[in-house]
């Protein structure tokens, strides 16, 4: 199934005159499963999203409960409440919606889901995040849209590099010594993570500025390096070789 045909299926929200929707798309380089452990802890969004310092929940974790976030500087804003609106293990499907907090995103409801996909021979994921939610009085629709459009990019893109991680965990436990060509991948990873642009990161509303993914950049380009030396530390004096041979 190609990428519009589950928007259509899962992400078809109806904005009224004063709102703005949109989806934005990732593909991630772990297997679903991996991927979908990291969404679907409601409890635990700082797992992968670097703008959150900490989360509690209200009562049990389930339809219907509620979460009290607290948001790093950065963002115009420092806590957020959200509902659990619907949690789908089968189908990998997560919803969210925010019912209060001190900033602007009013009637903000969001959806996730995950969705298998081969990426370079490998299974790897497709993300989709979609929202709506209301215009703030003085902003444009584009204006709104840019800017939670920016801090989902960066969500997704911390999401990604966590889930790798992961993946490259698991690889480890059923192969201690993987082949070079995997640091190779990290290698690009890591000059794709500096590629990101401040055209991502800029944003239209309130007071958050180019600096919106610093920290996750900052985190990604670690959690690589990291990788990378457990790697060359995994090698055995005949890989070491025949990396050196070529």
């Amino acid at each position: 199934m190609e990428e519009a045909q589950y928007i259509i299926r899962h992400h078809r929200h109806h904005p009224r005159e004063h709102q703005c929707s949109a989806s934005v798309v990732k593909h991630i380089k772990a297997p679903v499963d991996i991927v979908w452990s990291a969404v679907r802890r409601f409890d635990q969004p700082q797992k992968y999203k670097p703008f959150v310092s900490g989360c509690i929940v209200r009562g049990d974790f389930k339809i219907g409960s509620v979460r009290e976030v607290n948001v790093k500087s950065g963002l115009p804003a420092t806590t957020s409440t959200e509902m659990l609106e619907l949690l789908d293990d089968q189908e990998h499907i997560l919803g969210i919606k925010i019912v209060g907090g001190d900033h602007r995103l009013k009637n903000y409801s969001s959806i996730v889901t995950v969705h298998p996909e081969i990426i370079d021979g490998i299974p790897g994921a497709l993300v989709i995040e979609s929202f709506v939610v209301d215009v703030p009085e003085g902003n444009t629709q584009d204006e709104t849209c840019y800017f939670v459009n920016a801090v989902i990019n960066c969500n997704l893109k911390s999401l990604a590099v966590v889930s790798e991680r992961m993946a490259i965990q698991v690889q480890w436990t059923n192969n201690p010594h993987p082949h070079p060509l995997t640091i190779l991948s990290l290698v690009s990873s890591l000059h794709l993570l500096e590629e990101s642009t401040e055209s991502e990161a800029q944003v239209k509303v309130g007071h958050a500025g180019p600096e919106l993914c610093r920290e996750e950049r900052e985190a990604g380009t670690s959690i690589i390096y990291w990788s990378i030396r457990e790697l060359v530390r995994s090698f055995t004096p005949m890989q070491k070789e025949t990396v050196q041979d070529n």
